[in-house]
């Protein structure tokens, strides 16, 4: 199957390029109005570690970062020396503030199928069974209180059968089994 493609109609803005940058000459904003903790560092390194660095850093034409201060700091806690950038030198500065802040707040408005969330890590465990599930994003324990939070209102049953479930990692087995489990009190 060949694959086409296809140039934008209109140039709202110009063709984008992946450019590997060394880490100390990017400029980290000391305006953004997004903090990283420790732990959420620790959780994109394992990601960036076990999946690849799949998301450029985004930068202005100074280098100063406008997206992706938590993935430098990931990088620089795994030692990395280069990271994948694209430069957005088609924004004016007050548009790449705002893009700045757009690009963190519209992701926090998305929800989670629960129901879909446990199919994608059930398959997940039983296609690479040497994958962390922490590469996800969840922590282990955080998993189980994920899907939990989804389960209110009508419960639908799993489409898995036990003998799946049975050959799970915990905790994606322990809420597969939950989520079959009747609700006490």
């Amino acid at each position: 199957m060949a694959h086409h493609i296809r140039k934008p109609k209109s140039r709202s803005s110009p063709p984008l390029t992946i450019v590997w940058r060394r880490i100390e000459v990017l400029r980290r904003d000391s305006a953004s109005p997004r903090s990283h903790s420790p732990e959420q560092v620790h959780r994109l390194a394992l990601s960036i570690d076990a999946l690849g660095f799949n998301v450029p850093i985004l930068v202005d034409p100074t280098l100063r970062i406008i997206a992706g201060h938590g993935r430098l700091l990931a990088a620089q806690e795994l030692g990395l020396r280069e990271v994948p950038t694209i430069l957005l030198d088609h924004l004016s500065p007050a548009k790449a503030r705002a893009f700045m802040i757009a690009d963190n707040r519209l992701a926090e408005g998305a929800a989670w199928n629960s129901g879909l969330l446990r199919e994608q890590l059930t398959e997940l465990s039983l296609a690479e069974p040497d994958l962390a599930i922490e590469a996800t994003g969840f922590e282990r324990e955080g998993i189980d209180l994920q899907l939990a939070g989804g389960r209110r209102g009508a419960r639908r049953r799993s489409r898995r059968p036990a003998a799946v479930a049975s050959r799970l990692r915990p905790p994606v087995a322990a809420v597969c089994a939950a989520e079959e489990a009747p609700d006490v009190g």
